[in-house]
């Protein structure tokens, strides 16, 4: 039988305590060294005033290499669309937009594919908007992870 537990052989990081945001927030450093493979996770909840494309909140990524002695005080870019994987992920860079009501009271999900050492996230808002909002990474070392029962 496969072994599925996750809690060893995972780092779970909560990058954006549950509060409610005004302005722009941005993580701290995500150090993805010995991470084979990490989860992001926002809940969004309830805002003050309706989103809209004027009153809106943006969640991205950014990712650094680390400075020359393997630090996180290297310069942050925004990663490429192709360097996330969910279903709410846009071309320009976007791992979320918050711009409808529609898109409250969810929780959105990605992966990060890329292959720097650090990734932060930033929730960034446009306008004039309030929302409740927490962001979770959860980090796997697969190569320590058991490996599947092949089926015969």
């Amino acid at each position: 039988m496969p072994n599925r537990d996750a809690y060893y052989d995972s780092k779970f990081v909560n990058l954006v305590r549950s509060q409610r945001l005004t302005g722009t927030t941005t993580s701290s450093a995500l150090d993805l060294s010995g991470i084979d493979a990490v989860a992001l996770l926002a809940d969004i909840g309830a805002s003050t005033l309706s989103p809209s494309t004027a009153n809106k909140f943006t969640l991205t990524v950014t990712e650094s290499s680390g400075s020359a002695t393997g630090t996180s005080t290297g310069t942050y870019t925004t990663v490429a669309y192709t360097d996330l994987v969910g279903s709410s992920v846009t071309t320009d860079g976007a791992w979320a937009k918050i711009d409808s009501t529609a898109k409250v009271s969810k929780t959105y999900a990605a992966s990060y594919i890329g292959g720097k050492r650090f990734i932060k996230v930033a929730v960034t808002e446009t306008g004039t908007a309030s929302i409740q909002a927490s962001v979770q990474a959860i980090g796997r070392r697969l190569a320590s992870a058991p490996a599947a029962t092949p089926v015969s």
